[in-house]
């Protein structure tokens, strides 16, 4: 390994345990990337799985509902057939609706990446570039699952694009959102019309005509 992984590896690790010792749970996790963003989203980049993947995020729109994210190629981080890896392609757009709800939405939710699926359109090679946003639209109608049900699912499209507008990759987001205490099954309600099609199940007794 040359000396510049080491360094880049070393200051990754420091920046980390910078920020787990301040952010010695979740939540206040939450509220330092909520506070100064600009600056822990700085240091995201250099955190040592997404540095070494060449991951970085380019921009961060002040309200949190816009990110542009890209990754770069360098020698140590392309496969043996020359270009990006698929885990590496989907890493890229990963954790950051999670942030985008989350800061947007405000205290009391619990918000989690559920499913993600990826489709390979095209190998990525060079700088790989995505861009995430968070409408009103789309905010509006979670908030609107919320009050109704304490729990919304919303599905999000991210779009992965090299430098010459070729699409590489296509990931498909389910993010789980619910009312923190609101983890509980839902009961399904029987209607009186459904109770009508239940069989009666208690013993019936046959009348002797004798």
């Amino acid at each position: 390994m040359s000396p510049l992984i080491y360094v880049t590896l070393i200051v990754g690790v420091l920046v980390l345990a910078v920020i787990s010792l301040f952010c010695y749970n979740l939540g206040r996790m939450a509220q330092l990337v909520f506070k100064h963003r600009t600056l822990v989203f700085k240091l995201i980049s250099w955190w040592p799985p997404y540095r070494a993947a060449g991951i970085s995020l380019s921009r961060v729109s002040e309200d949190l509902r816009e990110m542009d994210v890209q990754m770069k190629m360098h020698w140590w981080n392309k496969n043996v057939f020359g270009t990006h890896f698929g885990g590496s392609i989907y890493s890229m757009t990963d954790p950051w609706y999670v942030f985008m709800l989350q800061r947007n939405l405000g205290r009391g939710y619990m918000v989690w990446n559920k499913t993600s699926t990826v489709r390979f359109r095209n190998p990525g090679k060079g700088t790989i570039a995505a861009k995430l946003k968070l409408t009103e639209k789309q905010l509006a109608e979670v908030r609107a699952d919320l009050d109704r049900s304490g729990r919304s699912e919303p599905v999000f499209n991210v779009q992965v694009f090299d430098t010459f507008g070729k699409l590489i990759a296509e990931v498909h987001q389910i993010i789980s959102v619910k009312v923190k205490g609101n983890d509980k099954p839902a009961q399904r309600q029987i209607t009186d019309d459904s109770k009508e099609n239940v069989p009666n199940s208690s013993p019936v007794l046959a009348k002797d005509n004798n």
